[in-house]
């Protein structure tokens, strides 16, 4: 059996990713999987990686973290293709340790420490499947991209992440989806909104207000929510939603828990379609956030599609 490469980032969610690893370890010794463990903060991370991928002794790469730590890898893997050629990327799979975790979620992965066995079997005996990449401005994404609202509450987020981090015992209680809803409360409040063009495949789609514009690989959206379900990681398209106005978000989130029965989150929408390529131009720079890492404010946005860019490991069943 070949080798495992198992990647972390030990300082991400506020360092629990570290401890949680650990586990994963003592896990993997125990049932005697071969692996190599590799920290992605460290300045040896990509000479290490590359070593290892030269050799060819582990076919799969397991990312620990969320959706953050696997646009940092997926990017990793891209660039190591791209100057490398001769090199056999690995297949990927995930191990959700994260707020969200979209992309697991999506695939049907089961998350947190207690599915452990889930993880390292779908890493090791999974179906290898070709997904697509969104691709904007030479960086990769698996899971979506968002300007206007949606951005700026992550952005609030990691605002208020920060400042708990100074008052240990407010830190404790108040993490996850309980900042992320006090972050949207903070933000509703605020009327926000700017005039967007979109065009889809080089055609005009809409041009109009927006308070919010979300692009989805995948169909589920941060964490518990399905806003465009005909999303599918393999079709070779992006899926689009544009929000107007801060009431019709609201109603978006409510009636997009993914929990709820199909028939009410899938009905028809004519503000989300699906394209190969999508181009936005905003009338002011917006918010911007890419795979739940906020990136610099901008005024438009050029994203394409690479159709079976990674072979992503998913549950057999």
């Amino acid at each position: 059996m070949k080798k495992l490469i198992c990647v972390a980032n030990p300082k991400s969610q506020n360092g629990t990713v570290g401890a949680k690893t650990e586990l994963l370890r003592e896990y993997l010794l125990k049932r005697q999987i071969e692996h190599h463990l590799l920290d992605l903060t460290t300045t040896e991370f990509l000479g290490e990686l590359t070593k290892i991928l030269r050799r060819g002794d582990a076919e799969v790469l397991l990312g620990i973290g969320g959706d953050g730590t696997h646009f940092s890898l997926m990017n990793t893997l891209q660039a190591i293709a791209a100057k490398h050629p001769e090199i056999k990327l690995p297949d990927y799979a995930l191990c959700p340790l994260g707020t969200g975790n979209d992309i697991a979620k999506s695939i049907g992965l089961k998350v947190g420490v207690k599915n452990y066995r889930h993880v390292v079997d779908t890493a090791l005996n999974g179906t290898s499947t070709a997904v697509d990449l969104g691709c904007w401005d030479g960086q990769y994404f698996a899971d979506m991209v968002s300007a206007g609202m949606d951005a700026t509450i992550l952005n609030k987020r990691e605002q208020l992440t920060a400042k708990l981090r100074n008052f240990p015992l407010l830190n404790k209680l108040l993490h996850g989806y309980v900042v992320y809803a006090i972050a949207g409360i903070i933000t509703l409040i605020r009327r926000s909104r700017v005039r967007a063009e979109i065009r889809i495949d080089g055609d005009t789609w809409y041009d109009g207000p927006v308070c919010a514009i979300l692009v989805n690989n995948c169909p589920v959206h941060a964490g518990e929510f399905i806003l465009t379900p005909d999303a599918r990681m393999d079709d070779g398209k992006l899926d689009i939603l544009y929000i107007r106005n801060r009431i019709q978000y609201l109603l978006h989130f409510v009636l997009g828990w993914r929990h709820l029965p199909g028939f009410i989150r899938h009905g028809r929408c004519h503000r989300r379609t699906q394209g190969e390529r999508i181009d936005v131009d905003l009338s002011a720079s917006s918010p911007m956030q890419i795979d739940g890492e906020p990136v610099d404010a901008s005024q438009s946005i050029r994203l394409t599609t690479v159709a079976g860019a990674i072979r992503l490991r998913i549950p057999s069943s």
